[in-house]
């Protein structure tokens, strides 16, 4: 693992910095990595940390580019510096944008906005979900997770924003073919539960003078066995009725569930990440089949490339 202070040219500043964390989770945008640095402000030889500067480029290597982003935040003491960064997708939500958008596809629609700010773009997938909507004052990631939204409700695909190779990428959740590995003083645990189940979706129009149910699914073996957890779902009136017959069903799928999250510590992988779906096989919590990355925490502990990991069972 490398670390590395972009000024006019890369300084490799890995020998001075401790208490690297490299974060990526579904519920917040893009990456984060905190460190600190070494500080002696009387010797010459850690005069390297004194030249940090909100603003700066920081990149990790392992294997490959972990991270690229910016520092943001930076809490100096008398013997070293705390330093926060975030990726590009930082970005994303310090810019507002007003917009609108009258049927055309959902990947369509997303370069669209990320070319209001400048932004290189990457892989997108083709999301043929049609968007007519008007955005006005919203952000850039708040448009961007609201057409994902609309997506997902019709087509049952969750896609992500990624930061990679300097690019933008809208990808759904990929399978990567890397086993986890358990620390032998690691330990695990598993969370069932019903909190977030629903087995009733009602999708309504929002059509502010009356509102007119459209589409109704539900799981009537689940309801008498759980009582009704009933979610409604609104769209516009003018939505085709067979695709609103389709966002109930494939709502329900998605949250008629008891949801198993585990959490668990082990050996690092660079393909670990938020995002990416993996296969486990722990005959003691029951953990067998694919598991999607809720929250990835990358750590380096004397020399050793070690994760924490929260992960949900996933079904496509």
């Amino acid at each position: 693992m490398e670390l590395y202070l972009i000024k006019e040219e890369a300084v490799n500043i890995t020998d001075i910095t401790g208490g690297i964390v490299l974060n990526t989770s579904m519920d917040t945008l893009g990456a984060s990595l905190n460190f600190n640095i070494a500080r002696n402000f009387n010797d010459p030889n850690y005069a390297l940390a004194e030249t940090l500067e909100v603003g700066d480029i920081v990149i990790l290597n392992n294997s490959k580019e972990l991270f690229k982003g910016v520092i943001l935040e930076i809490t100096t003491n008398k013997f070293n510096r705390s330093i926060k960064c975030l990726d590009f997708c930082f970005y994303l939500n310090k810019n507002k944008v007003i917009k609108q958008f009258d049927e055309i596809s959902a990947s369509t629609a997303i370069k669209q906005v990320l070319k209001e700010i400048g932004a290189d773009i990457g892989e997108v997938s083709n999301i043929s979900t049609s968007i007519t909507k008007i955005y006005n004052s919203n952000t850039i990631a708040e448009i961007i997770n609201d057409i994902l939204k609309q997506a997902n409700d019709e087509l049952g695909i969750k896609y992500i924003i990624e930061f990679a190779e300097d690019k933008f990428n809208i990808v759904p959740f990929r399978k990567v073919n890397v086993q986890f590995r358990y620390k032998s003083t690691s330990s695990e645990s598993l969370t069932e539960s019903i909190l977030e189940m629903k087995n009733s979706i009602i999708v309504t129009s929002n059509e502010q003078e009356e509102v007119e149910i459209l589409a109704i699914a539900k799981d009537e073996a689940n309801i008498e066995r759980y009582g009704s957890l009933q979610e409604v779902i609104t769209v516009s009136p003018d939505e085709d009725e067979a695709k609103v017959r389709n966002i109930a069903k494939t709502k329900l799928k998605e949250l008629n569930k008891v949801f198993r999250t585990a959490s668990l510590q082990g050996f690092g992988d660079d393909e670990f990440k938020a995002g990416r779906v993996i296969e486990l096989n722990n005959q003691e919590f029951f953990l067998q089949g694919e598991y999607l990355i809720k929250n990835c925490s990358h750590t380096w502990v004397k020399g050793e490339h070690l994760v924490n990991l929260e992960v949900e069972l996933y079904e496509e």
